[in-house]
This record gives structure tokens, sequence and C-alpha cells, in this order.
């Protein structure tokens, strides 16, 4: 699931980055 999220979201993670909440999330996660 993890490594499937980041592939599947490449430019979502990219923007998500910016926000500590989305980076915190998606990196974490």
């Amino acid at each position: 699931m993890e490594g499937t999220r980041c592939a599947e979201w490449p430019v979502y993670a990219s923007t998500r980055i910016d926000t500590k909440s989305g980076d915190v999330g998606y990196q974490q996660r």
C-alpha cells in the first residue's frame, strides 16, 4: 500500500510536501 500510494500519486505527493500535514501524512503512512 505504501509503495502504491507513492507511485499512484507522484504529483500529489510532491504538492503535498509543501504542506506539513500532507508531507507527514503521506511520508509516515
